[in-house]
C-alpha cells in the first residue's frame, strides 16, 4: 500500500504501476470488503478528446467547479488495438473525493449520478462503475489539476437519499369522483404548501438542473402539483426557480403538461 499526498505522486504512480486505488480488509479486492475509496474513476476508450475532458473539469460544467483532477493515458493511448476505432485517445480520469467513501453501491450510484451531470453526452465505459477495479500501468499523463476542489459529495448524498424515498413512495395520482374543488380548497395550508411536504418537491430541486431524464422526471412532479391543487401559474413559477430549461424541456411544455393533467384530471371526476 503506497501513501498518496497530492496528484502528483499519483501521476508518478500511475505511469510506474499498476494501481488499485481502493483499499480492502485484508487485502482481498471484493465489494464486501471494501474499506475506503477516495477516488471518483472514469474510463474513455472511444477517443473522447481528454483536453475536453479537462476543460470540463477545470470550469466547464453546470456548477462552475474546478475540481482536482488527473487525467492519464491508458496504455493503448493513441495505438490502434484492432477495433475499428484507430489510433484515437484512450484514458483514464482519476477525481480526489472530499471525503471517503466505504459502501461499494452509494459509489456506483455516484459514478452514475456524476457522470449525467458533468459529462453530459460522454460515454464512460460502465465498468468503472466496479469500486474493485484497478489500473494497468498507464503511458503518459495528459493533465494534472490541482488548484481546484476535491469533489464534495453532499449533493449526491442527497440525491441518493432522496431516490432512495422515492423509490419506496406511490406517485400520487387523481382521486376519481372528487370533486376538483376538493383539491383545491382541502386544509392543510395552501396548494404550494401541500406540494412543499411532497417526495416531489425535491426532486425538482435537486433533479431538474441538468440534462437527462428532465422531461419525464417533470412529467412526475407536474403530476403530484396537479393532485396539490396548485395551478399552472405557480407550477410553472417554480419551476422557473429550479429548473434549468432546454430545447425539448421549457415553460411552454411545463404549461402543456398542467393543462393535460387538469384535462385528465377533469374526465376522472366527471
Amino acid at each position: 500500500m503506497q501513501e498518496i499526498e497530492s496528484l502528483s505522486d499519483l501521476a508518478d504512480l500511475a505511469v510506474n504501476f499498476d494501481v488499485a486505488p481502493a483499499l480492502f480488509r485484508e487485502n482481498i479486492r471484493r465489494k464486501s470488503h471494501l474499506e475506503s475509496m477516495d477516488w471518483l474513476i472514469y474510463d474513455f476508450d472511444d477517443g473522447t478528446s481528454s483536453r475536453r475532458i479537462h476543460e470540463i473539469l477545470t470550469g466547464e460544467n453546470y456548477r462552475g467547479w474546478r475540481l482536482n483532477h488527473l487525467v492519464a493515458g491508458s496504455k493503448n493511448h493513441m495505438r490502434d488495438k484492432g477495433d475499428g476505432r484507430g489510433a484515437v485517445e484512450r484514458f483514464h480520469i482519476f477525481l480526489p473525493l472530499k471525503t471517503p467513501i466505504t459502501e461499494p453501491d452509494f459509489y456506483s450510484f455516484l459514478w452514475s449520478e456524476f457522470a449525467r451531470l458533468f459529462l453530459t453526452g460522454l460515454t464512460p465505459d460502465p465498468a468503472c462503475k466496479d469500486v474493485t477495479r484497478y489500473f494497468v500501468k498507464h503511458s503518459v499523463v495528459l493533465f494534472v489539476e490541482g488548484e481546484g476542489i476535491d469533489l464534495p459529495l453532499e449533493m449526491f448524498r442527497r440525491l441518493h437519499e432522496i431516490r432512495q424515498n422515492a423509490a419506496k413512495q406511490p406517485v400520487a395520482r387523481p382521486q376519481r369522483r372528487v370533486p376538483l374543488e376538493f383539491h383545491e380548497t382541502s386544509g392543510g395550508g395552501s396548494a404550494i404548501d401541500r406540494f412543499r411536504r411532497t417526495y416531489a418537491f425535491r426532486l425538482l430541486e435537486n433533479e431538474m438542473s441538468s440534462d437527462g431524464q428532465r422531461y419525464g422526471t417533470s412529467a412526475t412532479i407536474v403530476g403530484v402539483m396537479v393532485n396539490c391543487g396548485m395551478t399552472v401559474d405557480e407550477g410553472v413559477a417554480l419551476f422557473d426557480q429550479s429548473a434549468v430549461y432546454g430545447d425539448s424541456f421549457n415553460r411552454e411544455s411545463v404549461g402543456r403538461m398542467f393543462r393535460q393533467f387538469r384535462s385528465r384530471q377533469r374526465a376522472d371526476c366527471s
